[in-house]
């Protein structure tokens, strides 16, 4: 054996184990040496309790109670500055519509009303054409009707987030008072020939079995203080007119979804008229001519969209189609009859 084959044997007998004890494997790294070193800003959570929800965007968790003040102060602030409520409940998005939208609205219509050739109706082929002057009176009806809706909508939405309600609709009503406008572009005498004819109107209706409703309704008294639109008997001169009228209606839900109900609904709207007259005839016994007292009946069927925005609330949408059987009156002009008729409604629901 050569010396360096002794010297390697005797370097390995002296770092070997002792006889009869078996060598000891590495010892495993500990989870503690695993874990990420703490950081230092980062306290580590006691509980689950300590967790708070994410606010959702829509739905009943979505309203949380503001101070017992904004609930009073939001709609007020909203009914002065529309959006300014909802700026207090800290929904910015809101607040934009809410403010773009009216002003938007309000400026459309005076731009559409400004819009008129002054020299409209002086004679004929003069100014905007039938079609495109009574597409603007549509339009103006239209605005008008959606900034109203959309005022009053602003306003109850305030209040609603204030005061965290989340509307469930009374859909086991017994009474519903709707109080509506209904607005329609028709013929007058004269140029140049067309205008915005409107009235308000009130309606009860009771649920008779549920999704159906019968009552009164387009409930309303109108005066006209200077009507000079029955071109027959000008020599009355101004003449006060006045209307009332009444109607009865049916309706059926046929559509729900959580906030929106969809009915279709169909009556009949009758009225009565008469007009004073500062110049009586010469002679007392003759008839006072025709036009000065009048009756007359109006069928209609309507669809109605309501959005409830609180439980007893609703805002309504009602377009409506009819064919008067007489002459018809509103609150300033006249539809003759078998004219048929497209009105858009729009107005409050209230529901016990």
């Amino acid at each position: 054996m050569s010396p360096a084959s002794i010297t390697l044997l005797l370097a390995a007998s002296l770092f070997a184990a002792p006889p009869g004890e078996p060598e000891e494997p590495p010892a495993a790294p500990t989870d503690a040496l695993l874990a990420p070193p703490p950081t230092p800003h980062e306290a580590p959570l006691e509980s689950s309790d300590q967790l708070v929800p994410a606010r959702p965007f829509w739905g009943p968790e979505s309203r949380r109670p503001g101070p017992q003040w904004t609930r009073w102060a939001a709609p007020l602030m909203s009914a002065f500055i529309p959006g300014a409520g909802q700026a207090l409940n800290r929904e910015g998005g809101k607040a934009t519509i809410a403010f773009a939208g009216s002003v938007g609205l309000i400026t459309g219509i005076v731009g559409l009303r400004l819009s008129r050739d002054p020299r409209q109706g002086a004679a004929p082929g003069i100014g905007e054409s039938p079609g495109a002057y009574v597409a603007r009176l549509g339009a103006m009806s239209v605005l008008s009707s959606a900034a109203a809706q959309l005022y009053l909508a602003q306003i109850v939405d305030a209040y609603a987030v204030a005061a965290g309600i989340w509307p469930t609709p009374r859909k086991t009503y017994m009474i519903n008072v709707d109080a509506t406008r209904m607005s329609t572009v028709g013929v007058q005498p004269g140029a140049p020939g067309y205008a915005i004819y409107d009235n308000f109107a009130l309606s009860v209706m009771g649920q008779v079995v549920p999704k159906v409703a019968f009552g009164l309704s387009d409930m309303t008294v109108m005066i006209d203080m200077s009507d000079m639109s029955d071109m027959s008997d000008m020599s009355d001169g101004r003449r006060n007119r006045y209307t009332l009228q009444a109607g009865l209606r049916a309706s059926w839900r046929f559509f729900e979804r959580e906030r929106w109900w969809f009915l279709l609904a169909g009556g009949v709207i009758v009225q009565g008229t008469g007009a004073d007259n500062p110049r009586p005839p010469i002679d007392l016994d003759l008839p006072r001519g025709p036009g000065q007292q009048r009756f007359g009946a109006i069928p209609y069927v309507q669809l109605e969209g309501r959005w409830l925005f609180l439980d007893r609330f609703s805002l309504n949408f009602a377009p409506r189609v009819s064919v008067p059987l007489t002459d018809r009156d509103y609150r300033i002009g006249r539809i003759p009859r078998y004219a048929t008729t497209f009105e858009l409604g729009t107005g409050v629901g209230v529901y016990f």
